[in-house]
């Protein structure tokens, strides 16, 4: 009876050695996104189940806003959060930036979306339980993919906002979308793919590319049955893409899945694609999951790590060491790019196409001295393994001692 005892105790003293590194810095990155010169970033932290947003302007972090817990810290704020109804902010309690559009961040949490413009903070009830997915911008327009349910749509749909928060849906609903800006000559290129299912098998019923502007389809470009978007493939609730800095579109397909009866399986479509406005060409294998486009090209992300492209060339960087990337935005020069490291903790790091930059530690900095938590790298690591090295010794000498008896 007494070595299950000795195990049990043992594993729960092991456990902080072992524990999964993703708690060791005590804090989450849950969103991040720019106005094109500053970043905001979403962090949630741990010990205070608080929300608090920094903001990175290319040197420094500064936390801006820290989103009240309870009715005190509501009316005590130096921010102006509008309503002064903690009804509001009882359920706002852990809001993520998703975007930024005509002087105001864009913050989201379930039912709820808040505006901030560096000193006022206003939310308002949407009236759904839909969540964004991947949210765009320009001067006038903002594009949101959400994914949920309303009074009447069911799914992923995509909405245009000209001025928030009133919007206007694309002609297409339900479905899966991919959105990106073309600057070069103003208008958006839209992916829009549907399905139904007729009661015993599934048909593809929109698979194509689109180019929006003003308001309107200006063009569409349907893709054959044998190429679909990655969404699937990576189970996401978009579809990823990026235009590149000549104004071509960069969207990578793959096959279809077999349980759709009117498409045609080739595995050797997928890849990654150009679309110039005319033809859709194949130029590498690679499918990344995520693109942005920044001066020196298109920063991609794939199963096998970092490429750039940039004038029809694709080139394999150099390990970032992260396990999994989340997101990554452009601003000011430099790609600032969130996910985990190998041992499953956050990592923050900035590149600016030729040098990378670990911000990781100075981002927890500057929550702690904010807050004045101590993160779990304090732990005397070494110190805690001696102590448990003793005690290994002596419960197994007591152990084998008391067998002997």
């Amino acid at each position: 009876m007494k070595r299950p005892v000795f195990f049990l105790i043992l594993l729960y003293f092991l456990n902080p050695l072992f524990a999964d590194e993703i708690t060791k810095y005590n804090i989450s990155i849950d969103g991040i996104a720019t106005n094109g010169t500053d970043v905001m970033i979403s962090v949630y932290i741990k010990p205070y189940q608080k929300t608090a947003e920094i903001l990175y302007n290319g040197r420094n972090f500064n936390t801006v806003v820290e989103f009240p817990i309870n009715k005190s810290e509501l009316f005590n704020s130096s921010i102006n959060f509008k309503p002064k109804d903690w009804s509001y902010y009882s359920y706002f309690t852990h809001p993520v930036v998703v975007g930024y559009f005509k002087g105001k961040w864009i913050f989201y949490k379930t039912e709820m979306l808040g505006f901030f413009d560096g000193k006022n903070f206003n939310i308002i009830n949407l009236g759904t339980t839909a969540n964004i997915v991947e949210s765009k911008s320009n001067n006038d327009i903002a594009f949101i993919i959400w994914k949920g349910s309303t009074a009447s749509c069911n799914g992923e749909w995509l909405c245009a906002y000209y001025n928030l928060p009133r919007k206007n849906i694309f002609p297409y609903n339900q479905g899966y979308y991919g959105i990106t800006y073309n600057p070069k000559e103003d208008f958006w290129y839209i992916y829009y793919f549907n399905d139904f299912w007729n009661g015993y098998e599934y048909n593809i019923t929109n698979n194509s590319i689109y180019i929006w502007k003003n308001g309107k389809v200006i063009k569409s470009f349907n893709l054959s049955t044998n190429k679909m978007g990655v969404f699937g493939l990576y189970h996401l609730n978009y579809q990823p893409m990026e235009c590149d800095n000549n104004g071509d579109l960069l969207i990578p397909l793959t096959s279809p899945p077999k349980y759709y009866s009117n498409a045609k399986i080739n595995y050797s479509v997928r890849g990654l694609y150009l679309y110039n406005g005319k033809d859709l060409i194949k130029i590498s294998n690679i499918t990344p999951y995520i693109l942005c486009r920044g001066d020196k090209g298109v920063l991609m992300v794939s199963d096998d790590g970092f490429y750039m492209y940039n004038n029809k060339t694709i080139t394999k960087l150099p390990n970032f060491e992260f396990k999994d990337v989340n997101l990554i935005v452009y601003a000011n020069k430099y790609w600032l790019i969130t996910g985990i490291d190998k041992d499953n903790a956050i990592k923050l790091v900035k590149f600016d196409g030729n040098h990378r930059e670990d911000l990781t530690q100075q981002l927890v900095d500057v929550i702690n001295g904010k807050n004045e938590i101590k993160n779990n790298n304090n732990w005397n690591y070494p110190l805690y393994g001696l102590i448990i090295a003793i005690f290994i010794i002596v419960g197994y000498r007591i152990i084998k001692k008391r067998d002997s008896w």
